[in-house]
C-alpha cells in the first residue's frame, strides 16, 4: 500500500519563497513546493510500481497505433485534423472518464482501431 508524507521544501527552507537566481531573475515563490514550503511525498511498494508502469506502457502503445492509422484514415478521406481529433479525444477521455478510457484501450487491444478512432474524434469535435 503506498505511504504518503510531507517533507520540508529543500530549495526554500520551508518558507515557500526562493531568495536565489533564477532564469527571471532573484528571488520569488518557490517553485519547488510552488510556495507552499512543503512537498508531498508518495512511496509505492514494488507491486504498485509493476502495476503503473503497465498502465503507462500500455496507454502509450494504443495512443501510438490510434495516432498512425488516424494519420491513415485522415490521409484516406482528406480530413487533415482528424488524427488531432482523436489524440485530443483521446486526452480528453483519459481526463473526463478514467472508466470509459479502460474499455477504450480493451477495444484497441481487441483491434476494433477504425471505429475507437471514429469514435475518440466524435468525443472531441461533440463534447
Amino acid at each position: 500500500m503506498a505511504t504518503t508524507y510531507t517533507i520540508k521544501c529543500r530549495r526554500c527552507s520551508g518558507t515557500g519563497v526562493y531568495t536565489g537566481w533564477t532564469v527571471a531573475g532573484r528571488g520569488g515563490e518557490c517553485f519547488g513546493c510552488d510556495g507552499t514550503g512543503s512537498k508531498l511525498i508518495t512511496r509505492y511498494t514494488a507491486a504498485e510500481k509493476a502495476a503503473i508502469q503497465e498502465r503507462t506502457q500500455r496507454r502509450s502503445r494504443s495512443l501510438k497505433l490510434i495516432s498512425s492509422r488516424g494519420r491513415e484514415l485522415g490521409t484516406a478521406a482528406k480530413d487533415a485534423e482528424l488524427m488531432w481529433d482523436a489524440e485530443y479525444g483521446f486526452a480528453a477521455l483519459e481526463d473526463r472518464e478514467p472508466d470509459r478510457f479502460a474499455v477504450m484501450l480493451d477495444a484497441v487491444e481487441a483491434g476494433r482501431l477504425d471505429a475507437v478512432i471514429h469514435a475518440l474524434v466524435a468525443y472531441y469535435r461533440n463534447p
